[in-house]
């Protein structure tokens, strides 16, 4: 199930917990349905998501909330070439640090509420996708 969906502009980053959503369908419907601004979003062709492994997740949205997702930049296969993931792409594209803890990265996404380091994790995760 897709957990936390990880969105980023120059201005903010929003950290939509979409999993929490599965049991409520009143709320499923009115922040994925048909006219909602989430669902506007993705499919606008001006959106992208970019990041090492979206085109992945682009297709678990689809699959598990019917979401379109037309902008992708998959940059998997040039972190590949660097020899690595996000964070090496971070330190030899951009020049700075993406601290990737094991615990975080891999800790209960679905826990209720999230720490601030899951948080904070998810928010430069995004962030670093989009720069």
């Amino acid at each position: 199930m897709q957990a936390l969906l990880q969105l980023a502009s120059a201005h903010f980053c929003l950290l939509l917990r979409l999993g929490m959503l599965k049991g409520d369908q009143e709320q499923l419907v009115a922040a994925c349905g048909p006219g909602s601004s989430l669902r506007a979003l993705l499919a606008a062709p001006e959106v992208f998501m970019a990041g090492v492994g979206v085109t992945k997740d682009a297709q678990l949205l689809a699959d598990q909330y019917g979401f379109t997702v037309r902008g992708i930049l998959e940059l998997a296969p040039f972190a590949q070439q660097k020899g690595a993931g996000l964070r090496t792409l971070c330190r030899t594209v951009l020049s700075r640090e993406l601290p990737k803890v094991h615990s975080i990265r891999c800790g209960d996404w679905l826990a209720q509420p999230l720490s601030a380091e899951q948080v904070n994790y998810a928010a430069l995760d995004a962030e670093a996708g989009r720069q």
